[in-house]
């Protein structure tokens, strides 16, 4: 074990003021009030509950010969998280994140523990054991999963998966002049559009479509509007070009074997 070397100099004790300062030095010493510190294990709550961290302060101790004497663990740490009522934005901390460690005027055992106003749990004052871990001071780490708020757009992004689940009343609402989905859409449920939709690629319907206003389709070039299968009609249809059915145009269509007549027929009687 090596020799001990305090901190008092050359001129501590020359006289009466000396003297003091160094005093009150020493016990400004022992007071925590707020260092770095790196997450060394992460104790979820349950559930969904705020849960405890152990952290390594950052900054060392130094004895009086400028030797570092490293702090050791502090254990059982509450970690923040914004939180008002029932509502709160869930990012918990994680193993080697850096951030800033608050150390109470009291001890806080006795309300850690019971969550409610409680006496203080022992005489100690400015203790590394009360302390209360803020995160966000992670240095040199890049994230991939973040959501970002900047005056041009909200980013969310995650690399494997987005779940995004909205659930009760109140129905959510965009608001925007323009909503842009790079990406394959599905809905588990009813869709409906009081506005134009404009589609610029094929759409494909499992089910029936159905309405009780009017369709109209304008096929662009040569290609035209195809359906295959079944084609029913309960009430007028009008088309601008030629209908098919199969192979058989009703513009152009001929019936071998029959007679031409003089006339047009009239309508029903």
């Amino acid at each position: 074990m090596g020799g001990v070397f305090g901190k008092q100099g050359m001129a501590s004790g020359n006289n009466p003021f000396n003297q003091l300062n160094f005093m009150v030095t020493q016990m400004l010493a022992k007071l925590n009030i707020a260092t770095l510190v790196q997450v060394i294990a992460v104790h979820p709550g349950a559930g969904l509950l705020v849960g405890f961290v152990d952290v390594q302060p950052l900054v060392n101790q130094v004895a009086g010969d400028a030797s570092a004497v490293p702090h050791g663990t502090i254990f059982g740490v509450p970690y923040f998280r914004v939180q008002g009522g029932a509502n709160a934005v869930i990012c918990d901390p994680a193993e080697g994140d850096v951030g800033f460690a608050l150390f109470a005027d009291r001890d806080l055992s006795s309300v850690k523990a019971t969550g409610a106003q409680a006496n203080p749990g022992s005489g100690r004052r400015f203790d590394m054991a009360d302390a209360l871990y803020f995160g966000g001071w992670v240095t040199g780490t890049a994230p991939t999963s973040y959501v970002q708020v900047t005056q041009a757009a909200i980013n969310i992004v995650n690399p494997s998966l987005i779940n995004l689940q909205i659930g009760g009343a109140p129905i959510a609402e965009v608001t925007a002049s323009l909503v842009t989905i790079n990406a394959a859409l599905k809905v588990n449920g009813t869709a409906e559009v009081t506005g134009d939709t404009k589609l610029d690629s094929t759409v494909e319907v499992a089910g029936l479509i159905t309405g009780s206003g009017g369709v109209a389709i304008s096929g662009g070039g040569s290609g035209g509007s195809t359906m295959n299968g079944n084609f029913t009609l309960t009430g007028a249809f009008s088309a601008s070009g030629d209908v098919k059915s199969g192979s058989i145009s009703l513009a152009s269509h001929v019936h071998s074997g029959v007679q031409t007549g003089g006339g047009n027929t009239g309508g029903p009687m």
